[in-house]
């Protein structure tokens, strides 16, 4: 199994702790290794990081140490590297890889022809009991009320042709699970189109409607009581009253129009990755709440939380509301985790 799409992730968090990173081209990055002396002033970057068989090699110019990206993060970095070892852990184990690919096989289309029940929306609760996609959320812990709001495409180019003309000429046949924005009156104004395997990128999002509020789970919030803002649409179904906005995208319309209700939840990689503490820093400078999860709760996310950890969502809602700071005491508390 590939993992270099973990790898490249990491390599991303890891890079705070580098000398001298610096991407050189895709998927290649170099950086000065610690086996260099700098008392002569600027240090040259003579290390590297590069694709070698399934994810990321290290190879250091000056030193010879040549090893994998995992061994390397070990050493620099060894929380770090046991998040990157229970993420390629859940990757390899995956009902997805060994299960759902085998039943729902990826397969090039030499003239497709045309089907219904292919390009279309399967419902969870539609499906049998003994389904591959049903044992795939029932391994993610997925509350089954929300079986009738999530879904599974068998044919996601045909399906994603509908609303990307690009996607009409793609061949593969693969499937992916489908998180359907729903609007306060049912319709749909996005769908978020989730890999089982390793396509990528993992997430693929289908506009439906350009004008509407681009928010997973407005369809069952009370807008009168916090509403708790998280980055993926699975973690913000364990808890009440939720909604996931994407990728740490804080900046919306609709988020800043409900600042005062709004508590944000953001994933952990916020520590190590520069990009989104700046997004969470913004939004927490601008006025928003934040509940973080104590720092004795080493899972990166809520579903994590749930699987890996076993809590149950009432634990989960009731330390978030127990943990929700803002103003200056957001910002230490932010700046005390930052770990870049």
């Amino acid at each position: 199994m590939s993992t270099l799409y973990i790898d490249l992730k990491y390599a991303g968090f890891l890079s705070g702790r580098l000398k001298n990173f610096k991407q050189v081209k895709a998927h290649h990055y170099k950086f000065s290794h610690s086996c260099e002396d700098d008392k002569f002033g600027r240090l040259k970057a003579r290390a590297y990081l590069f694709p070698a068989g399934d994810g990321l090699n290290v190879y250091c110019h000056h030193c010879g140490l040549s090893k994998t990206l995992g061994s390397f993060m070990r050493e620099v970095d060894p929380n770090l590297f046991q998040e990157y070892r229970l993420e390629t852990f859940k990757e390899s184990h995956s009902p997805s890889a060994e299960k759902i690919s085998s039943i729902l096989p990826i397969v090039e289309e030499e003239d497709p022809p045309p089907s219904v029940e292919e390009d279309s929306i399967v419902y969870l609760d539609s499906l049998p009991v003994d389904h591959p996609v049903l044992r795939y959320v029932e391994g993610r812990k997925i509350p089954k009320e929300f079986y009738s709001k999530i879904g599974v495409v068998y044919n996601f180019n045909r399906f994603a042709g509908k609303y990307v003309e690009s996607f009409r000429t793609k061949k593969k046949k693969y499937p992916r699970l489908v998180f359907p924005f729903f609007k306060k009156d049912g319709s749909v104004s996005m769908y978020a189109c989730r890999a089982f395997g390793q396509e990528q990128p993992k997430y693929i999002k289908l506009t439906v409607d350009e004008k509407a509020d681009h928010i997973y789970g407005l369809w069952r919030i009370d807008e009168s009581k916090d509403i708790f803002a998280l980055e993926g649409q699975i973690d913000s179904l364990f808890l009440e009253n939720a909604i996931s906005v994407g990728s740490a995208d804080y900046g919306s319309e609709w988020i800043r129009k409900h600042r005062d209700k709004v508590v944000i939840v953001p994933d952990s990689d916020y520590k190590r990755n520069p990009q989104v503490y700046k997004s969470l820093d913004n939004a927490v400078r601008s006025g928003f709440r934040i509940a973080l999860l104590p720092e004795t709760i080493p899972w990166k996310d809520i579903n994590d939380c749930v699987v890996k950890g076993n809590m149950s969502s009432k634990f989960l809602q009731e330390t978030l509301i127990s943990n929700i700071v803002q103003g200056p005491k957001a910002m230490l508390e932010l700046s005390f985790r930052k770990k870049f």
